[in-house]
């Protein structure tokens, strides 16, 4: 079992010969490179910071695809009422409302992948693995970037990057993972990763509020500002972009190309797919907060306790083992 980033630093050059780059990273040290961030990070507050997972980002798309089949029966259940058989539209439309509302509420009841949260008021890292609570404090944290090439037959090859860092089980200690704390691995490259570790050093280092070079502001400036910006784009936002794209065509007075005539109309075709997974995602992640255990909720809280799961780790192990014990047995 890898217990350390040294480890699976070590273990990562083993695997991959040396034939790609990787860099051992430490949080109290810095790598030379500029914070930045590719829109992995989901929320950015005074007191925590949390970052998604990859399993998150297809949060929605069901409702999505739920949506865009109901979109498609509303449009047939128009031409039947045109047609003159009121009952038959009915149906259909009665079917795809249905339809949508299976995915849409089996979506909203579905557990919510929780994200990673970075929390600056414990200086400490949270993360739920199938209900299985995993943590390490901040200090004398270590991460390991790398670099590593896929090839298929479909994609061919292409370069994949992961940024881990290595995390213990509440209550197990000896229980541990390697988490990968860069999002989705395709196409990251090394620079992508020590970029975004350094925002994440910045920001439990010097403070919430950073500038580009990762010196501590006293407020929130532009840099973060246009770093969330990549956090908060949708997949909504390609209607707008079409538009403007039409509207600027337009002005020119040159007639519209086939390419932003087709890109308007297939995203018109398409929104109600994007803006039913963007709503899906957004009420689901306002519901997640109480899917962490109480000890993690309370901390995330502004006025809650200061004390690391580390503190109270052992006490909280022997008070489960006692509650177990006493617990009735068929």
């Amino acid at each position: 079992m890898i217990k350390s980033a040294k480890q699976l630093f070590d273990a990562v050059g083993e695997k991959l010969a040396g034939q790609f780059p990787r860099q051992l990273l430490k949080g109290d040290q810095p790598s030379g490179y500029r914070p930045s961030q590719p829109g992995s990070v989901e929320l950015h507050t005074e007191d925590y910071l949390t970052l998604k997972t990859a399993t998150a980002e297809t949060k929605g798309l069901p409702s999505g695809a739920g949506a865009f089949f109901f979109s498609g029966c509303a449009a047939a259940a128009a031409v039947y009422l045109f047609a003159g058989s009121p009952i038959l539209a009915l149906q259909v439309l009665a079917f795809g409302a249905a339809f949508f509302a299976v995915f849409f509420i089996w979506e909203l009841y579905r557990p919510f992948p929780l994200p990673i949260v970075f929390n600056r008021r414990t200086r400490e890292i949270y993360y739920d693995l199938n209900g299985k609570l995993y943590h390490t404090p901040w200090e004398g944290i270590e991460a390991v970037a790398y670099e590593y090439r896929n090839v298929n037959q479909y994609a061919g090859s292409m370069v994949h990057g992961n940024l881990e860092i290595i995390l213990q089980r509440f209550g197990h200690p000896e229980d541990r993972i390697a988490l990968n704390i860069g999002g989705h691995t395709s196409g990251k490259r090394l620079q992508t990763l020590v970029s975004l570790w350094e925002y994440l050093r910045a920001y439990m280092n010097e403070g919430p509020w950073f500038d580009d070079l990762g010196h501590q502001l006293p407020e929130k400036g532009d840099f973060i500002a246009k770093q969330l910006e990549r956090s908060q784009f949708s997949m909504r936002g390609l209607l707008k972009k079409a538009q403007d794209e039409f509207a600027q065509e337009k002005a020119e007075g040159q007639g519209i190309s086939g390419n932003v005539f087709f890109g308007l109309v297939s995203a018109y075709a398409f929104h109600p797919v994007w803006f039913t997974a963007d709503v899906t995602y957004k009420i689901c992640r306002s519901r997640s907060h109480n899917q962490w255990p109480e000890v993690v909720q309370e901390r995330m809280r502004p006025d809650g306790p200061t004390t690391q799961l580390a503190d109270i780790e052992e006490g909280y192990a022997e008070a489960e083992k006692e509650r177990w014990a006493h617990l009735p047995r068929n």
